[in-house]
């Protein structure tokens, strides 16, 4: 169903439809496949942004989102990109989901939380973690998520995914459409968040 059909119903208040790739729980991924996990961490503001853009023949493999015939160029999301090597390699790819999604997107597996519930939910998961991929992000969630890593002394599985060679924000197309969404975190800001909160 298009996206516009569905965000209608939603405004209409006619029964909301569930994201396509959400579970009920991290525990039912967990049980069929118990390794570590990989826990995808970001801003949700940065939800769904690209991560590379380039030709389909050589990253359209990585998407998960539908490839139209004759489309010559993709555009793929770190946590599609990461997705296959990370479930192959080392554990289930999985991520809190954001509250606001129409549709799960592509990529690490996601589950929904209550406000009052992603805290703990967040610590539970972080304690069976292998480790976390992270993309620069500023948001005040971002921001506890990196803090209890650091109180419970788990922040040495951090690994920051800063950018990639085919970065679709080198292109003129690409630099256009930036001016439209959620201004970039550079990293500067985001390395002195980090030091804030790591350097003691």
């Amino acid at each position: 169903m298009p996206e516009w059909l569905v965000r209608s119903c939603w405004r209409t208040s006619l029964p909301r439809f569930e994201p396509l790739r959400a579970v009920p729980s991290f525990d039912e991924v967990l049980a069929i496949d118990p390794r570590p996990p990989v826990v995808y961490m970001r801003s949700f503001e940065r939800e769904g942004e690209p991560f590379i853009w380039g030709d389909r023949t050589k990253y359209g493999r990585y998407s998960g989102r539908k490839i139209f015939s004759g489309q010559a160029y993709v555009w793929v999301t770190v946590d599609e990109y990461l997705r296959r090597a990370v479930e192959k390699q080392i554990g289930p790819f999985l991520a809190l989901g954001n509250p606001e999604d129409y549709f799960t997107p592509p990529g690490a597996v996601r589950t929904y939380f209550k406000d009052d519930q992603w805290m703990e939910e967040f610590g539970k998961l972080a304690q069976r973690a292998a480790c976390f991929v992270i993309t620069a992000g500023a948001s005040s969630n971002l921001r506890w998520e990196l803090e209890y890593l650091r109180r419970t002394n788990l922040h040495h599985k951090l690994v920051v995914v800063a950018s990639h060679k085919d970065n679709p924000y080198g292109t003129f197309w690409g630099g256009l459409a930036l001016r439209t969404r959620v201004p970039p975190v550079t990293w500067e800001s985001f390395s002195e968040t980090l030091a804030e909160l790591y350097i003691r």
